[in-house]
């Protein structure tokens, strides 16, 4: 197995070459990261915050943070919420919404309270902004494994922007012949 400072030198150089624009270099970093142990995520994450473009930081945060939360979702949002840059609210937020939504793949009931009492707001009607983008997320992966759950948390939700997201959440599970 590789080191993680190897793993993540070249992830830097996938990103110089195309980054999230070369769907190539994409999945060559996907995979990249997907060699990081469990144990090393935090320590990948502390490294990646020395990456100087924030695209790429933003997606390896994304990426990382969502591996955490398969198992740990409270403390991948813990550290999501208090050691992403606050410059970039934009990288913040997306890095939550990932959590939110790889959570509600292993434990929907605790993702869902924890969106339902948090104090995020939205962004001001931004593409990624807060709540809102996070309920489509959360609900994608609430549907994929128990859409009867979806729908009955869909009628928990009076904000309409907050509904109008979490359809669209729904509604990605629609070509899963499973869900």
């Amino acid at each position: 197995p590789q080191s993680l400072q190897s793993i993540l030198a070249q992830v830097k150089g996938l990103m110089r070459s195309g980054g999230m624009q070369n769907p190539s270099a994409m999945l060559k970093t996907i995979t990249l990261l997907g060699q990081i142990r469990d144990e090393d995520i935090q320590a990948a994450l502390k490294e990646a915050a020395d990456f100087k473009d924030p695209q790429s930081q933003m997606m390896v945060n994304m990426m990382l943070l969502s591996r955490w939360a398969e198992s740990d979702g409270p403390g991948a949002l813990k550290y999501a919420e208090e050691n992403l840059a606050e410059g970039n609210p934009m990288a913040k937020q997306m890095a939550k919404m990932g959590v939110l939504s790889a959570w509600a793949q292993s434990d929907p009931d605790a993702a869902w309270a924890h969106l339902k009492s948090s104090e995020d707001e939205d962004t001001g009607g931004s593409m990624f902004g807060g709540r809102s983008m996070m309920m489509m997320g959360l609900f994608s992966s609430m549907a994929a494994k128990d859409p009867d759950k979806a729908f009955a948390r869909l009628a928990e939700l009076d904000d309409p922007q907050e509904r109008q997201m979490a359809l669209n959440g729904i509604a990605q599970t629609a070509y899963d012949d499973a869900a």
